[in-house]
């Protein structure tokens, strides 16, 4: 499935590119959202230009490995999301997923990453700016 996804987000890639080929800044040609891949995965995504995207679910306990692929993520590629109203992050699990625990996301990943929450949240910020083309 892993396969597929780069082969058909590879042809996507490639028209964006075509599409914005005169313009200054193109825009990120889009994110995997909520992800739970491998580094490998990760990696060919990256190579394609797309940000990756990370849940509560880089929080749960059996999520080592996924935040060993999140210390892979350039600091200019990654965004932070909540699902909402699913997979909601520790310690908040059993509750109803909302806005308000994005933050406990973004200190998993900053803690994952040997970074500070704030600068995450930052980073992370301008990131999804540059990708909807927002002022930020």
């Amino acid at each position: 499935a892993d396969d597929d996804t780069i082969d058909m987000l590879g042809e996507f890639s490639t028209v964006w590119k075509k599409v914005f080929h005169s313009v200054e800044k193109t825009p990120p040609p889009g994110i995997l959202h909520c992800f739970t891949g491998d580094a490998p995965f990760a990696e060919k995504l990256l190579a394609q230009g797309f940000l990756i995207s990370f849940s509560g679910i880089v929080s749960f306990n059996n999520a080592g490995p996924l935040r060993e692929v999140a210390k892979l993520v350039p600091e200019d590629r990654l965004l932070v999301e909540t699902d909402c109203p699913y997979l909601t992050p520790k310690p908040f699990r059993g509750k109803v997923n909302e806005p308000a625990y994005l933050t406990r996301v973004a200190e998993v990943l900053a803690e994952a990453r040997g970074g500070e929450p704030a600068a995450l949240a930052a980073a992370t910020f301008a990131n999804a700016c540059r990708l909807f083309q927002l002022e930020g």
